[in-house]
C-alpha cells in the first residue's frame, strides 16, 4: 500500500508543483471521465471531467503565486481496483496576477480522493472537500469584487481584467484572457455588481466593453479571439451603447 500511496501522492504533487509555478496542470489523465467533486460543507456537487478541471484550476489558484503543500496523508484499500487517499493540504496565497485578486491568507483543507483503477491506470473518480480551516485577514485591491464563497478561501476579481461573464444555468463562468473561474452567482446578479462598462449583449453574456475590438451584425469580437452573439432585435441598441461607451 505504501508504494501505491507514493504513486498517487506523486500525481497530486505534480498538480501542486504546477500551481506553485502559476501554471495549468500539463496532464489531466488522472481524472476519471465520470468524476464527481463534492464540496461537502456547502452540499455543492459538480460532475464531469471538464467541470472538475475548471474547479481544480480555480482552487489551485492557477495564475497566482502561492505555496501549497501536503501536511499529512493516509491511504485505505477499498477493493482490488479502488482505494481512498485522504490528504490534509495547506494553501497560502501570497500575491496575484492582474487577472484575479485573491485574499491573501493561509488555511488547511481536508481532501478525500477516491481512486479507481481503469485498464491498469489509477484515476480519481470522486473528490470530497471539507471546510477550510483558519484564514488570515484578506488584503484587497481597490474596486475588487468578491465572488461569494462560504469558506475562508475568498476569491476576488479585478473587474478591469474580466473579459465577459457567461451564464451557466443558475451559475456563471468568468472569462479572463487565459483563465476561467466558476461562480455561484447568476448573470443578473453580476449585472448589478459589476461596473457600468459591462454590457448585457445577450441573455447569456455580460461583456466588458473595453475588450470589444469589432462589432459586426449580430456578433461582437473580443480581444483574444472570442466571438459572442448579439440578438438581431437588440443589435441596433447594443451597437449604439457600445459606440457611446467608446466616445
Amino acid at each position: 500500500m505504501e508504494d501505491l500511496k507514493k504513486q498517487l501522492l506523486g500525481i497530486i504533487n505534480e498538480v501542486i508543483d504546477d500551481a506553485r509555478r502559476g501554471e495549468r496542470p500539463k496532464d489531466w489523465s488522472f481524472l476519471h471521465p465520470d468524476i464527481k467533486f463534492m464540496e461537502g460543507y456547502k452540499n455543492s456537487k459538480i460532475q464531469g471531467e471538464q467541470n472538475a478541471k475548471s474547479l481544480i484550476e480555480q482552487m489551485a489558484g492557477w495564475g497566482t503565486a502561492q505555496d501549497i503543500q501536503i501536511l499529512s496523508s493516509k491511504i485505505m484499500q477499498l477493493h482490488t481496483d479502488s482505494c481512498m487517499l485522504i490528504c490534509i493540504i495547506e494553501i497560502e496565497k501570497k500575491s496575484a496576477k492582474p487577472e484575479a485578486v485573491y485574499s491573501i491568507g493561509k488555511y488547511t483543507v481536508k481532501f478525500s480522493f477516491l481512486w479507481k483503477q481503469v485498464e491498469n491506470v489509477w484515476k480519481i473518480l470522486y473528490i470530497h472537500m471539507s471546510q477550510p480551516e483558519k484564514a488570515d485577514n484578506p488584503i484587497l485591491l481597490d474596486n475588487a469584487v468578491k465572488i461569494p464563497d462560504e469558506t475562508s478561501n475568498d476569491l476576488w476579481l479585478n473587474p478591469k481584467e474580466l473579459l465577459y461573464v457567461e451564464a451557466k444555468n443558475v451559475r456563471s463562468e468568468l472569462h479572463f484572457r487565459e483563465r476561467l473561474v466558476m461562480a455561484q452567482e447568476s448573470l443578473s446578479e453580476w449585472e448589478k455588481k459589476l461596473p457600468d462598462y459591462f454590457l448585457r449583449i445577450h441573455r447569456s453574456y455580460l461583456v466588458n466593453t473595453g475588450y470589444i475590438t469589432r462589432l459586426e451584425r449580430y456578433c461582437v469580437h473580443l480581444r483574444g479571439g472570442d466571438v459572442l452573439p448579439v440578438p438581431a432585435k437588440k443589435y441596433s441598441q447594443i451597437r449604439r451603447q457600445v459606440l457611446d461607451g467608446a466616445k
